[in-house]
């Protein structure tokens, strides 16, 4: 019979929310040694990367992120825009350190938003993840349930038989199933399941791929596609050129892509549209890259690309409509939600309080957080400035040790140096 561990926190995901969180513990004093998280994944960035190599987002290009949301720096400063100027300037790169300054203090008027690349973000959070002992929390496995007992703490089994107890639970597992439509499989492909042996065969063949969405993967995709030759591609887009959408919502459009440089405005995060992000919750947008609209126009003008309201015919297919939204879609959350009766959103999220507990779950010692995607209380939690949000919120309802201001700066001095906690 395998032994029952018990901690006082566990994290169960291992991504970039269950990250945030365990950083903003040990931040503020928690050992590593009262701390688990369960995860499949030994690097805490590495589903990120998997989706951002599958649509082509390599190492040097940007994400679609603003300098100050840095999930390895709890500070939020320097913001990723000015750690790379000062690396230009270390490399005696002064024209570049300068644009760079310019961008950050100007932006967007000069030079445009600055975002920071996918390698500067995996390299910052390696580096925080050794500073705070990541590995020596990590158990490497996936959850497959959650139990309550009735003094309040948390039995989770994972990989197998295996099992541990906890008083504070934090859950962050993701998305839920990636969205599939039913054809050949040979001939249609989920954006983020690409691999080289369905882009060669694009390739080698030639003829028509029909990408469908318009968020940031499908404006990758067909970014990528354009470079192959022999090949036309046809974005579908069931709404064509309206100046709304179906909210009501302006916005900049290009032909019928949808605008924008970030998902969600900062005063989602705690501001007036905190409790008003529903209306605007999970509409894709592409980002206005005007190297990306260029190479569009073009091929455009080629007669390599067009857009249509509905499906033709095809040889190849991408599908980037993403994952599904609702919490049901998910097999821990699902068995979740049945179990406990939990109450859901309207678009299908487990419902919160106001510090991202699951209050049908909360008793008087112990807790159940849940933060990223498919958390109910709000829709930026899914992004990296909002997994931080999350973790910081959280604190209110734990018994952790607040930080002064005194002890907040020997903190970031000590994150500053790469000072180990």
């Amino acid at each position: 019979m395998a032994k029952v561990r018990e901690v006082e926190y566990l994290s169960i995901g291992g991504g970039m929310g269950s990250f945030c969180w365990v950083d903003t513990l040990r931040i503020h004093g928690v050992s590593f040694k009262d701390i688990c998280v369960i995860s499949p994944n030994k690097k805490p960035y590495r589903q990120l990367k998997l989706y951002c190599d599958a649509i082509g987002l390599t190492k040097n290009q940007r994400l679609r992120s603003d300098s100050g949301s840095r999930p390895d720096n709890f500070w939020g400063f320097p913001g990723y825009g000015l750690s790379e100027a000062l690396d230009e300037l270390k490399n005696k790169k002064f024209t570049k350190a300068a644009k760079l300054l310019l961008q950050l203090f100007f932006e967007p008027f000069i030079f445009g938003y600055y975002s920071p690349a996918a390698g500067r973000v995996y390299k910052a959070l390696e580096r925080e993840a050794k500073r705070i002992d990541w590995e020596k929390s990590l158990i490497i496995g996936h959850a497959n349930n959650l139990t309550k007992f009735p003094d309040g703490r948390f039995k989770i089994t994972y990989s197998r038989d295996n099992s541990i107890i906890a008083r504070v639970v934090h859950l962050s597992l993701g998305h839920g199933k990636l969205r599939k439509i039913k054809s050949q499989k040979s001939k249609v492909k989920n954006a983020y399941e690409l691999d080289n042996e369905f882009l060669n065969k694009i390739k080698r063949k030639g003829g028509t791929v029909m990408v469908i969405g318009r968020g940031t993967a499908a404006q990758k995709i067909v970014e990528r596609l354009l470079d192959f030759k022999k090949i036309k591609v046809a974005s579908l887009h069931r709404e064509v050129e309206s100046p709304k959408d179906f909210r009501g919502v302006k916005q900049k459009r290009f032909l019928s892509w949808r605008l924008q440089q970030f998902n969600w405005p900062r005063a989602a995060f705690g501001g007036g549209l905190m409790h008003e992000s529903d209306s605007l919750w999970s509409l894709p947008s592409a980002t206005p890259d005007k190297n990306w609209i260029r190479k569009v126009k073009n091929a455009i003008k080629d007669g390599r690309y067009e857009i249509t309201k509905r499906p033709i015919k095809a040889n190849f297919t991408i599908d980037c409509s993403g994952f599904g939204e609702a919490a049901r879609t998910h097999e821990f959350y699902s068995k979740l939600i049945k179990k406990y009766n939990l109450p859901l959103t309207p678009n299908g999220s487990i419902r919160t309080g106001d510090a991202f507990e699951i209050e049908a779950l909360c008793s008087y010692k112990t807790r159940v957080f849940i933060s990223g995607a498919l958390s109910g209380f709000s829709g930026p939690a899914d992004s990296f400035f909002g997994a931080q949000f999350a973790s910081f919120k959280t604190l209110e309802n734990l018994n952790v040790k607040k930080m002064d201001f005194i002890e907040s700066f020997e903190a970031w001095c000590r994150w500053l140096t790469n000072k180990k906690i």
